[in-house]
């Protein structure tokens, strides 16, 4: 015990001499490790041989690892006679980078031991770092040099067989010191109406005493509030902090932060004015009839009564509930302003939820309804509006953001706006998104490849109790009421039909409803990228077509009369055949018959068949639609036509 004592004031005696001649800094002691806890035998009681140290070791810092290693008299054992021993310290964080290893250790009462110190990765130790032990009796004077090079603290290792280690101490030579640590500067605003106030969390560097101030003035010792511990307050409105740290006289550079109290618009119109990437908290008053046009995938489109709003949530944040379709919706939210291709959004950031977000259903009020829309006319105004249309042809009308939206796909739409020209379908109000449409007086287009699980409406009508020819591009089961028929062979002249129940895409038939059957919506049916087929034997054919086309006037080309009999257009004109049916093909002046049921059809003139030229799209050779074609080359029903 008294080599403890005296080694103590000759280590403090020197402490004040080294920081007298240290003009530009001072000591810290950053760690100090003694043992006196430890209450076993051997070392400090001058024992160094023998059956010692067994107790359990009394560490004055919590941190430390051990193997092979016993608690002796206020002091640790290291080693055995055969293994070596190892201890490690806690991690030891430090004011500055560099510093000295103080410690005290004897060797085993005989034989030759030695002591190794290492450091943990990022840091250099200078000079000696393995020393040769004095058997039986304790040396005082064991010292390193440190830097901290890339590591953030010191953790050291003491390795050897058969010693004694005390007083473990680290000094560094503090000339500047940590700052303290406030939050990186944010925006903040009222919980409710009040004003706005938050909290700051405000960490000293290590052994420090830190000044801080919210009035704008200079922190100093002096001045300013104190802090040694991690200390939270609250500041009002917009405020500067300021704090620096002190340690013996020596200040640290100030840090300043400023948190500012964010802005709050009362309206979309005024959401609108703020400059792109501006984070505000928007104010939707319970009296702009603010309403909710849909939600889906992270967005929810808003409109009041000064425009429209899309709420983009992306995966920042999550809208708890789902706004519905129609529901009226007040509260305030914080996002920032972003505008993508004419579409106002409130994009979601690290301060957005939607908490203070009222929704309520209707009461009284209408239901919101959509913009009706007609193709082509322009949509630019509408963005972030819920529009619906009929008969949209993609990409020329307007692109619709559907996967499934193929070009020149003839569709009926309902949606949100969501760019100049781009309709995004989406179900509001039970309104299906994406339908799309085969017409009998359009021109049809196949999909590149099939379409699965799509809604398709069908503009066509079968005659109750009569046959019809009809193909579409698609396989449909057996249909209540319907009777269908499909070529079978060829006797002679007489074209001969048999019994069918399911309808196979892209295939001929004569089909005959008992009611009418008038333009039907099919869902969650595959449209095919079949083209329409052919069937026959011999020189004749039953020849499917989805678009309007015209007929051959030189009684080669038949079509079936709503009496059940064929005919051949007058070479008086050009006849065209309307969309989702089929005709024959004969050989020229062969007396054709249709045996349906065991009844032969008789063949007879037409002068006009079942639509006039009117119905037929034209189309440049660079694939525009054309609406009123003057003279010259163009494509009608996938055919190179010639108009004089």
């Amino acid at each position: 015990m008294k080599r403890k004592h005296i080694k103590m004031l000759l280590f403090c005696s020197l402490l004040l001499i080294v920081q007298a001649a240290w003009a530009d800094g001072v000591k810290h002691l950053a760690f100090l490790e003694t043992f006196d806890a430890t209450n076993g035998t051997g070392g400090n009681d001058n024992q160094f041989s023998g059956n010692i140290a067994s107790s359990k070791i009394q560490c004055d810092q919590e941190g430390w690892s051990s193997t092979k290693c016993g608690g002796a008299n206020q002091c640790l054992k290291f080693g055995t006679g055969s293994e070596d021993g190892v201890c490690t310290t806690p991690q030891i964080i430090l004011l500055g980078k560099q510093g000295v290893l103080y410690f005290d250790a004897a060797g085993w009462a005989s034989g030759q031991k030695t002591l190794e110190i290492t450091a943990n990765e990022g840091v250099t130790l200078s000079g000696e770092t393995t020393f040769v032990l004095d058997a039986g009796s304790w040396n005082t004077n064991y010292c390193i040099h440190f830097t901290l090079e890339s590591a953030t603290y010191l953790q050291l290792t003491f390795t050897g067989r058969r010693g004694f280690l005390d007083n473990i101490r680290v000094e560094e030579d503090v000339t500047a010191i940590n700052a303290p640590t406030l939050p990186d500067e944010y925006l903040f605003w009222p919980k409710t109406t009040e004003t706005a106030t938050t909290n700051i969390t405000l960490i000293p560097s290590d052994s420090t005493t830190v000044y801080y101030t919210t009035d704008g003035t200079e922190p100093s010792e002096t001045n300013g509030n104190i802090a040694t511990l991690t200390t939270n307050f609250m500041i009002t409105g917009t405020t500067t902090v300021k704090a620096r740290a002190y340690y013996q006289g020596i200040a640290s550079d100030l840090v300043s932060k400023t948190y500012t109290e964010g802005e709050t618009v009362n309206s979309i119109t005024a959401f609108k004015a703020k400059n792109e990437g501006d984070e505000v908290r928007l104010f939707i008053p319970y009296d702009s009839q603010a309403r909710v046009l849909h939600g889906q995938d992270g967005k929810a489109y808003l409109y009041d009564n000064t425009g429209p709003l899309c709420l983009d949530f992306g995966t920042t944040a999550t809208f708890n509930p789902m706004p519905k379709d129609n529901q009226h919706v007040a509260g305030w939210i914080i996002g920032k302003k972003q505008t993508a291709d004419g579409l106002l959004k409130l994009v979601a950031t690290s301060n957005t939820n939607t908490n203070h977000l009222a929704l309520a259903d209707r009461v009284s009020e209408p239901n919101i309804a959509p913009t009706e829309i007609e193709p082509y006319a322009g949509i630019s105004n509408l963005i972030g509006g819920w529009v619906k249309g009929s008969n949209i042809r993609c990409i020329e009308d307007y692109i619709i953001d559907d996967t499934n939206a193929y070009d020149r796909a003839l569709v009926d739409v309902s949606g949100i706006v969501t760019a100049s020209n781009t309709i995004t379908p989406m179900r509001i109000m039970d309104n299906r998104p994406l339908t799309f449409v085969i017409d009998e007086d359009k021109e049809f287009f196949s999909p590149a490849e099939d379409l699965r699980h799509v809604t398709v409406r069908l503009k066509r009508t079968l005659k109750a109790n009569q046959w019809n020819t009809f193909c579409i591009p698609m396989d449909l089961p057996c249909l209540e009421g319907l009777e269908l028929r499909k070529f079978s062979e060829v006797n002679g002249n007489v074209m001969h039909f048999e019994n069918r129940y399911d309808i196979e895409a892209g295939m001929p038939y004569l089909a005959k409803p008992i009611e009418d059957f008038v333009d039907p919506v099919l869902d969650d049916v595959t449209l095919a990228s079949q083209s329409a087929r052919n069937v026959g034997d011999n020189d004749f054919e039953f020849k499917a077509t989805y678009s309007p086309m015209d007929l051959e006037t030189d009684k080669t080309e038949l079509f079936l009369t709503s009496s059940g009999k064929l005919a051949y257009p007058s070479s008086e004109g050009t006849a065209t055949i309307k969309g989702l049916r089929a005709y024959f093909k004969v050989p020229a002046g062969a007396d054709a018959r249709l045996n349906i049921d065991g009844i032969d059809t008789s063949l007879e003139l037409v002068n006009d068949v079942q639509c006039s030229m009117s119905n037929v799209q034209y189309y440049d050779l660079q694939g525009r639609k054309v609406s009123n074609p003057a003279k010259g080359i163009y494509i009608s029903n996938h055919k190179k036509v010639v108009i004089k």
